[in-house]
């Protein structure tokens, strides 16, 4: 559909030996990778390997929170999210302005301690070039409409610095706390979430 993502792979727990598959997996696509449960959220279990090891060992920590799997190559760059309202301000979609996401120093990317210990940084609106900005909005709304989503959303993305805008996932039921970021996009429009 025209939105680029990460080289990616689903593997299962019941796909075999753990060292045969990250074998597979290490052969298979670019490195280093990330390795994440399917099927949650908050960064929870996700892992960056950069050897045949650290992929056996990420996918025996994720098998242990879930049955399957997300591989998928590591991307390098500025992270985005972008959220999506139905139906505000008289627009069928609306997308809010890129956040930019910054993580603590030495953390690799937007993990869970980052997102809930307060130690990176959440920019609204982001340090993105206005062409960036505007192909993240559109690359939001797009994603949105693509898969059918209701109501609102918040997608991710990490921005190349020479091979572009990759999405990453979208959020179906983003937070909604004062801490969570489609409030504070919300904020950056002049919303109150009273508005929204």
């Amino acid at each position: 559909c025209g939105i680029k993502t990460p080289v990616w792979r689903v593997v299962y727990k019941s796909d075999g030996e753990l060292e045969a598959l990250a074998h597979t997996l290490h052969r298979s696509f670019p490195q280093p990778s990330v390795v994440k449960p399917l099927s949650l959220g908050s960064s929870v279990g996700v892992a960056i390997a950069r050897s045949i090891a650290d992929i056996a060992s990420a996918l025996q920590k994720v098998f242990t929170l879930a049955d399957a799997a997300l591989v998928e190559e590591y991307i390098a760059g500025a992270e985005a999210t972008v959220g999506v309202v139905e139906g505000f301000r008289g627009e069928e979609l609306y997308p809010l302005l890129p956040v930019e996401i910054v993580p603590a120093h030495g953390s690799p990317f937007f993990d869970y301690e980052a997102k809930y210990g307060g130690a990176s940084q959440e920019i609204c609106p982001g340090r993105f070039s206005a062409a960036d900005s505007k192909a993240l909005q559109e690359l939001a709304a797009r994603a949105h409409r693509l898969l059918g989503l209701r109501h609102y959303s918040r997608s991710d993305f990490i921005i190349h610095p020479r091979r572009g805008i990759y999405f990453l996932e979208v959020n179906t039921l983003p937070g909604l706390t004062p801490e969570s970021l489609l409030p504070k996009a919300l904020a950056a429009v002049g919303a109150p979430l009273s508005e929204f």
